[in-house]
């Protein structure tokens, strides 16, 4: 009996596709790309045998914009038809590489001249968590990031441990002058009792030793509430 000589595999559709995403991110960029087209192009890299547009517009659909993807949680990414664990990790990935990214030029710069370079990158770091984090920023006499530490994660309140806790790390990065940052998730970004209680118990500890508390920053999903603007310093 002779056999049938199997046809070659006709190319699925979407490979021509994702080669003209492609061509399309290399020669214009991403600016003027909808939300749900950035996704379809960054889960080529990790779906290769599905037609991630779909894929894309789902998750945009579920957590309605390209921010509220990548805040998303693992479990929550993985519960969207065609998003695998890898999948997932690929998107948390990306929102961490960009924290890094914003943090870099805060070393590289000669002084950190407005709180707005500090809220862009603590923004990128703490916004769209689902839990509260404190974060410390270490500068030197000429206001040159040093260090950026996340101290606490869990409720943020006035308790002791904190001022101590950025005190010792103060001393041991050598610090001239310190900021501190944390998140309120999902809630308003005017500070509480507790959140003005902490900022004087860390100004208070910080000036035992003469270094300078330059600001506190409250970070939500939408805004950013900095003390040293509001005068509260």
């Amino acid at each position: 009996m002779v056999k049938k000589k199997s046809s070659p595999t006709a190319p699925l559709h979407f490979h021509g596709h994702r080669q003209r995403i492609r061509a399309r991110f290399t020669q214009q960029g991403i600016d003027a790309w909808q939300d749900y087209e950035i996704l379809e192009l960054l889960l080529t890299y990790c779906i290769p045998q599905k037609d991630t547009k779909i894929i894309a517009k789902t998750l945009i659909e579920r957590f309605k914009s390209l921010p509220g993807v990548l805040d998303a949680s693992g479990e929550d990414l993985t519960s969207i038809t065609g998003i695998s664990q890898n999948g997932a990790v690929l998107l948390k990935l990306t929102k961490s590489i960009t924290g890094r990214y914003l943090k870099s030029p805060l070393y590289q710069r000669e002084t950190i001249a407005t709180p707005q370079a500090v809220a862009d990158y603590l923004s990128a770091t703490l916004r769209g968590n689902t839990h509260e984090e404190l974060h410390v920023l270490f500068l030197d006499n000429g206001n040159r990031l040093i260090a950026a530490e996340c101290i606490h994660r869990g409720t943020v309140n006035h308790s002791t441990v904190y001022p101590r806790t950025i005190l010792e790390r103060a001393l041991h990065h050598h610090a001239a002058a310190v900021i501190i940052a944390h998140n309120h998730p999902g809630g308003t970004c005017q500070p509480s009792s507790a959140d003005i209680q902490t900022t004087m118990a860390v100004r208070r500890a910080l000036e035992t030793i003469d270094i300078s508390l330059l600001d506190h920053l409250i970070i939500t999903d939408t805004i950013t509430f900095s003390f040293k603007q509001k005068d509260l310093l």
